[in-house]
């Protein structure tokens, strides 16, 4: 598979190679590692191939998401925006998209909100994958929302009670609410604000 993706770099012919490319790609059994190596030793013909190979398979959601990757490892962020936009369109019914999508704009500024209606989204797809749970809980405790990243957390540790690094999520969120519970608690309340009061902060 790996050299009919390099002859299909070689004549930049996507459509007569492009099940082939598309399978080296999606192939389970193939190292992330090796598939992220052809990537970055062909970065430009590989953008160009995948925005081609959308075309051709519109509603494969492993297309999209490769194009995706690939734009990530070129730093093009607002081409990455247009492209998970096009893939909602085209695939809305997939929470994958929905959650990696997500990822990418938690941490934009200004992205926090729109990102929390994709993983809500997200979760009501399937509500039993506890990665898009895990995921939505690190972006509410980034922002200070530990009572409801554990809500995400305990329910994601429910379906994945081995996960070590979901442990030490939950363990830090309770320790950081407790914190807050406990400052709060020592300052006397302002004139017209009750004791232990949110404070309101704003998204991203």
């Amino acid at each position: 598979m790996g050299r009919l993706f390099a002859y299909g770099l070689h004549l930049g012919s996507v459509k007569k190679h492009a099940e082939a490319i598309r399978d080296f790609f999606t192939d389970e059994q193939m190292p992330d590692d090796y598939k992220f190596h052809v990537i970055e030793n062909s970065k430009d013909r590989a953008e160009k191939i995948f925005k081609r190979m959308v075309a051709i398979y519109p509603k494969d959601r492993r297309i999209h998401e490769l194009y995706a990757t690939i734009l990530i490892v070129l730093g093009k962020k607002r081409t990455l925006r247009e492209e998970y936009e096009r893939a909602m369109r085209l695939i809305p019914e997939h929470a994958d998209v929905l959650n990696n999508y997500a990822v990418q704009l938690q941490d934009e500024i200004g992205g926090g909100e729109r990102a929390e209606e994709l993983y809500l989204r997200a979760i009501e797809l399937e509500p039993d994958n506890p990665v898009i749970k895990c995921n939505y809980g690190n972006m509410l405790a980034e922002n200070r929302r530990y009572e409801e990243a554990l809500v995400q957390f305990r329910k994601a540790h429910a379906l994945m009670p081995e996960d070590k690094q979901l442990m030490n999520d939950i363990r830090t969120a309770e320790r950081e609410l407790a914190k807050r519970l406990s400052s709060s608690k020592a300052k006397p309340a302002r004139k017209g604000e009750r004791p232990g009061k949110k404070e309101k902060r704003t998204e991203g």
